[in-house]
């Protein structure tokens, strides 16, 4: 486990990263960005790189979070903001835990634009839950707040339930929707990158509008599944001012998206190739 220094505020940022190849990739890609913001808003900051209770039932190292009170570094502070160690969080990012205040719970829904896949396959993942009482709605618990009311919910999740689609999110949701009164997170800050641009399109315009609005960009499923949204983020959110950023908004208005849709789309296709077999092969 990293060791959080002698806890210095109330609220502690936690990640779970898990594996030489995970860590390298959240370390040049993740990090920096997640740094940046707990500096900003003067929280602490742990890592959780080693399996806290192994379990019979699963192994993926996303059910670890569920027992996060279960460190002594995280249990001594009121509130805990969780992130997948797979989300960029922009320069202009807000407070969470500003927004939200003291609930017990705060996650973001799992369809905040209305994608029919979502809609038509997120019932789906309470299939193992109790039946009677299942939300109409699915949370995304790669990014949530939460305090120690809602522990035994949490590890209840862990100890009840074995490894199935989306890992802990179909059990999670059920028992937080269920428990003590929490609040929605604002999309904001879990804003789902594949979701996005399948609600609204690829052109350059709609990711550029997705990083305007979004305080936390979750790549979910991997980011190679949403290139070439990420390096774009990184660039124009590290180079502000540069002359490229100025002209990639130039071209980033909606009466330049039938060029620039294609145009993204392509870009995409290449930089898949040479992630999934170039970069592979010479990786050997």
């Amino acid at each position: 486990m990293k060791k959080a220094p002698e806890k210095a505020t109330e609220n502690i940022f936690v990640t779970t990263v898990m594996g030489e190849k995970y860590t390298r990739i959240y370390n040049e890609t993740f990090r920096p960005s997640q740094e940046r913001f707990i500096q900003k808003i003067g929280a602490d900051f742990y890592i959780i790189d080693d399996i806290i209770e192994r379990s019979p039932n699963h192994s993926h190292p996303s059910w670890q979070k569920m027992l996060m009170f279960r460190l002594p570094e995280i249990a001594s502070h009121k509130r805990a903001l969780f992130v997948d160690a797979d989300v960029y969080i922009t320069r202009h990012a807000r407070n969470p835990f500003e927004v939200v205040g003291d609930v017990p719970w705060s996650v973001a829904d799992n369809n905040a634009y209305g994608v029919k896949y979502f809609a038509d396959n997120d019932p789906k993942l309470y299939a193992h839950c109790p039946p009677n009482n299942r939300p109409s709605m699915m949370l995304n618990l790669g990014v949530y707040i939460v305090t120690e009311e809602s522990r035994s919910a949490l590890e209840k999740v862990f100890y009840d339930y074995k490894e199935q689609p989306c890992y802990d999110n179909g059990p999670a949701s059920y028992h937080l929707l269920n428990g003590p009164k929490g609040k929605i997170l604002p999309s904001e800050f879990n804003t789902l990158v594949l979701a996005y641009l399948m609600a609204y399109g690829r052109g350059l315009s709609v990711m550029l509008r997705m990083y305007k609005e979004a305080s936390f960009l979750h790549f979910a499923g991997g980011p190679t599944k949403s290139l070439p949204m990420l390096p774009l983020v990184r660039y124009i959110d590290t180079h502000p001012d540069s002359l490229l950023t100025r002209m990639i908004f130039f071209f980033g208005k909606p009466k330049y998206d039938r060029i620039t849709e294609p145009l993204m789309r392509a870009i995409a296709k290449v930089m898949t190739v040479y992630a999934y077999h170039i970069k592979r092969r010479f990786a050997r």
